[in-house]
């Protein structure tokens, strides 16, 4: 049997808060481009085995950062945001 569900969000950092991105259900949905002022864009994934099995919600992870933005700003400011993530 394989996965019976897999979701997949992406958010991006901006200076003035998370934004959403691209959402995939079972690697369906409709791509969603960067924003122009985006800082970094982060993913995380959702997998469920079985009709009966928890969800398993791996750790967020970056994916693509400004270059031209030190990681001490960047730091500053997903410090000062919550988290759009699922915590498990």
């Amino acid at each position: 049997m394989g996965i019976v569900d897999k979701v997949s969000l992406e958010y991006h950092l901006t200076r003035s808060g998370w934004v959403p991105g691209t959402r995939l259900f079972m690697d369906r949905g409709e791509d969603v481009p960067r924003p122009d002022n985006a800082l970094e864009t982060w993913r995380q994934e959702m997998v469920q085995s079985y009709y009966t099995s928890p969800e398993e919600w791996g750790a967020p992870r970056m994916t693509w950062h400004d270059k031209t933005v030190p990681k001490s700003e960047r730091d500053t400011l997903r410090e000062q945001l919550d988290s759009p993530f699922h915590h498990h």
